[in-house]
């Protein structure tokens, strides 16, 4: 999906984006927005300051948000497969239950983040910030975790990781799940 094709969408779902994309980068919204179970599937929102925006069982595959705030967004049961979120700012973010498998969240900050029993198979962490994020139960078979500070994370339950020594919880040493 282009940024016109992205723009007309979300100008239907009440945002009100700049025509200057390209060089302002920035969404201007009065507050956060409720996009509760929008088809954003592609979308491209790199850059964009979706700060408290509610994207609950929302399908965002293969969506770019490269860069974008989503720092205390709401994302229970959204789809994020393959979606782009490398260097996302996602501090306090809720994320429980979502799918988001072969998701690139390299460079991402996901400090204080909600992602129990998340679906994160084959996703990218490499070099993100998980301090303090709660992962307890979530699915990481294949993630690549190469670089990554789980310091204080909680990875009670969690299934198909092996923790990088002296990282994580407890349980962070052994195969878990």
């Amino acid at each position: 999906m282009n940024w016109q094709e992205t723009r007309s969408k979300l100008v239907q779902l009440g945002f009100n984006p700049p025509l200057e994309w390209e060089r302002r980068m920035k969404l201007t919204a009065q507050g956060p927005v409720d996009l509760t179970e929008a088809d954003l599937g592609g979308a491209y929102l790199a850059g964009l300051d979706l700060r408290g925006c509610n994207f609950r069982k929302a399908n965002l595959r293969k969506a770019n948000l490269n860069g974008a705030n989503l720092s205390g967004s709401f994302f229970e049961g959204a789809n994020l497969s393959k979606a782009d979120l490398s260097e996302a700012n996602l501090n306090g973010a809720q994320l429980q239950g979502c799918n988001a498998s072969e998701a690139d969240f390299s460079h991402a900050i996901l400090t204080n983040a909600l992602l129990n029993e998340a679906f994160l198979d084959e996703a990218n962490f490499s070099g993100a910030n998980l301090q303090d994020t709660n992962l307890q139960g979530a699915s990481l078979f294949e993630a690549n975790l190469n670089g990554a500070d789980l310091r204080d994370a909680n990875l009670s339950g969690v299934k198909g990781f092996i923790a990088p020594s002296g990282r994580g919880s407890g349980a962070g040493k052994e195969l878990l799940g």
